[in-house]
């Protein structure tokens, strides 16, 4: 626990010299990762304590070596410079008509309806409550044959413009909220259909994504029409805490709509969830010859996404693998199978690798944050709500760097791309909507 410990004081002293650099913009990039690796470092050691076990000292050197290669990069391309223009950027309040709401509502009801059915079948549950049914689903997805968990690609597609519609309606929402000061909840109607849809799977990693993308937007928002960085007042850290805590304690109770069972306590199990990943990787490190993943392709944990395009693009069938990262069990407790990000860049090319890919993650999300903070025009209000839907969507990746790799294992993919077209796509449809309603007003 001594060692856990340590990274926590080290951690809170980056954290520090992080805030001071990126003049306490909490949700910048480099800020964002030290918060979350915190939290995780918070969590590791009470599972040192509850678990009795602990962590190597080279397990935090690791976690500081690769947090640093990502906060150096992504305080420098994010940090607002002098000499660029920081004046207010006014935005434009938006008035979908309710008719495009009512059949994007509608087609949403129709997917939605058609998802559900296509996951029941495949959990093949026959007897039982939904918690019973979702990890029926979950043993499918992660030990069925892949023809057999597969869903019609007319699902797939429809569920996936759902989503997209779910964003751009976000966007529509927090715009609105920002610029004109409304609350419109007719505009939160489809975001709540994709959120309780989204329960199917077996997951609630896409509402945390959800939820998190709008905090993300209405910063920025908030951010561009502002002349210098926001800074939060100490009643609304408070705020957020307990927002946080709330959050953290729903997301611990609500395991057994998507099929996850536990003999565990609520804190027991919210602590593995977000410290786990540490003594994991620790444990990584101590045994890398533990992993179950392909070991003669190269990058086979990182890019397993490209992988699986590739081959089915050039029929090489040694590229479409699946695999599972291995759980580990510590006193006869099962803590999971998260390693943290690092674990994925350092089983497939090294720690330099690792350095590599956490600086490049760190240049692109700086780069990425300060051109929508800073930049006056960006080619109309269409183009920047897409850019800022983007952002805010890929976003997660930070915080869930103490956690697993999200920006290349999991986003780096056709279907991500496909995913992000949709999403520019809605906001060009929910965009002309209005144009069509103003122009059959006059």
């Amino acid at each position: 626990m001594l060692e856990a410990t340590i990274l926590f004081l080290a951690l809170m002293m980056l954290t520090f010299v992080v805030y001071y650099f990126n003049d306490g913009d909490i949700l910048s990039p480099a800020l964002l990762a030290c918060f979350a690796f915190l939290v995780s470092s918070i969590a590791a050691i009470y599972d040192c304590y509850a678990w009795d076990t602990g962590i190597n000292l080279a397990t935090v050197f690791v976690i500081l070596f690769g947090l640093v290669c990502f906060v150096v990069p992504a305080t420098f391309f994010s940090r607002r410079m002098c000499g660029i223009d920081t004046g207010r950027r006014e935005g434009v309040a938006i008035n979908v008509p309710a008719a495009c709401t009512f059949v994007v509502l509608i087609f949403g009801i129709v997917a939605a309806i058609m998802y559900v059915r296509s996951i029941l079948s495949v959990a093949n549950v026959v007897d039982g409550d939904w918690s019973a049914t979702m990890q029926g689903y979950r043993r499918q997805v992660s030990y069925g044959n892949s023809d057999d968990i597969a869903l019609p690609t007319y699902v797939n597609y429809s569920f996936k413009l759902l989503m997209a519609f779910a964003y751009a309606y976000l966007f529509v929402f927090v715009n609105n909220l920002v610029v004109g000061r409304k609350v419109c909840l007719q505009y939160l109607l489809v975001p709540f259909l994709y959120c309780g849809t989204s329960l199917a799977q077996a997951s609630r990693g896409q509402i945390i994504i959800f939820l998190f993308a709008g905090v993300v937007m209405y910063w920025v928002m908030m951010s561009r029409r502002s002349e210098r960085n926001l800074r939060v007042p100490f009643s609304t850290v408070v705020w957020i805490v307990v927002v946080l805590i709330v959050g953290l304690a729903l997301f611990t109770m609500t395991g057994a709509l998507v099929g996850r069972t536990t003999v565990k306590t609520p804190l027991d199990s919210l602590a593995c969830y977000v410290g786990g990943s540490i003594i994991g990787l620790d444990m990584f490190l101590s045994n890398p010859g533990a992993a179950t993943s392909p070991s003669n392709i190269i990058g086979a944990e990182t890019f397993r996404g490209i992988y699986a395009f590739l081959s089915g693009a050039l029929g090489v069938s040694r590229w479409n693998y699946s695999f599972q990262l291995e759980y580990r069990v510590i006193n006869g407790i099962n803590i999971g199978n998260l390693y943290t990000a690092f674990r994925y860049y350092i089983h497939d090319f090294g720690f330099a690798g690792m350095a590599i890919l956490t600086i490049a993650q760190g240049i692109f999300f700086g780069a990425f944050y300060r051109m929508l903070i800073e930049k006056k025009e960006l080619k109309g209000a269409t183009y920047f709500a897409s850019l800022l839907t983007i952002y805010s969507y890929l976003s997660i990746a930070v915080v869930y760097l103490p956690l697993a790799d999200y920006l290349f294992h999991q986003y780096l993919n056709p279907t991500t791309v496909l995913t992000l077209l949709m999403c520019v796509f809605a906001i060009f449809v929910l965009y002309e909507s209005e144009k069509v309603s103003r122009l059959g007003l006059r």
